[in-house]
């Protein structure tokens, strides 16, 4: 079967400078000398094409390279995840949804877990230690072509019920 067209990503760079926030992936369509003998509304679809599919996340050539490793490396190829990324607040814990569900699967182990987020104190556990329950629990989806999302847990006022005994503060109270 003849190829008649082919849709490529190219990286490119718009202000000269290098690293991720200066470059862009550019989709180019190149036909080849029987793509005009094609009928003309099959052309239009097929030149149109490329604004239903989610913006490449690397080229074709990093693409190969990654798949390769990883089936050299026996790594499996789940997509892209933002594993090890992640914001602490004293009340709020935003990591990879993915990730968590891996160490809830069993996939991950604790200590992989905190080694990957360079985590001095599990937050759960300190947290918990506290007394503080998870308060809340939302899902931030970034953008649809993404392959994983952000999990963020904010956690609550200390609870009572779990929270070590602490004798009164009489000076707060007047007695």
């Amino acid at each position: 079967m003849k190829r008649l067209h082919k849709l490529e990503a190219f990286a490119s760079t718009r202000s000269g400078n290098i690293g991720p926030r200066h470059l862009y992936i550019e989709q180019r369509l190149y036909q080849n000398h029987s793509y005009a003998s094609l009928d003309p509304a099959v052309r239009q679809c097929v030149e149109k094409l490329h604004t239903f599919l989610p913006p490449p996340a690397r080229t074709a050539l990093n693409a190969k390279s990654d798949l390769e490793w990883r089936l050299g490396a026996g790594v499996p190829n789940h997509g892209d995840s933002f594993e090890g990324g992640h914001t602490l607040t004293d009340r709020t814990f935003k990591v990879s949804l993915r990730t968590i569900q891996e160490l809830l699967g069993g996939r991950k182990d604790v200590k992989s877990f905190e080694d990957m987020h360079a985590l001095r104190r599990n937050p759960f556990l300190r947290n918990l230690d506290e007394g503080r329950l998870i308060a809340r629990v939302e899902i931030e989806k970034r953008n649809p072509g993404e392959d994983d999302d952000w999990i963020i847990f904010t956690f609550g006022d200390a609870d009572p019920a779990v929270s070590p005994y602490r004798p009164p503060d009489t000076a707060a109270t007047g007695q």
